[in-house]
């Protein structure tokens, strides 16, 4: 009962939070499950362009760069 009770006081929140006044809880969890497959695929998009980027020779490594490879 106390976990029922949890959910639902959960569920009001992440509607209010939405800012849906009549939300049931069904559609909330499918909004949030796309939220969540959105925030899935947008890291691995971006960690996937950070090895891309991350194994590519840049700057540091022409003639154009005149440092010692520190940051200070």
């Amino acid at each position: 009962m106390k976990r029922a009770l949890n959910i639902l006081v959960v569920d009001r929140l992440w509607a209010s939070i939405l800012g849906v006044k009549d939300l049931t809880a069904n559609i909330l969890m499918e909004s949030l499950l796309d939220f969540k497959l959105i925030l899935i695929g947008l890291t691995v998009v971006f960690t996937v362009s950070c090895l891309f980027f991350g194994t590519r020779n840049g700057f540091y490594d022409t003639d154009k760069y005149h440092g010692n490879g520190s940051a200070h």
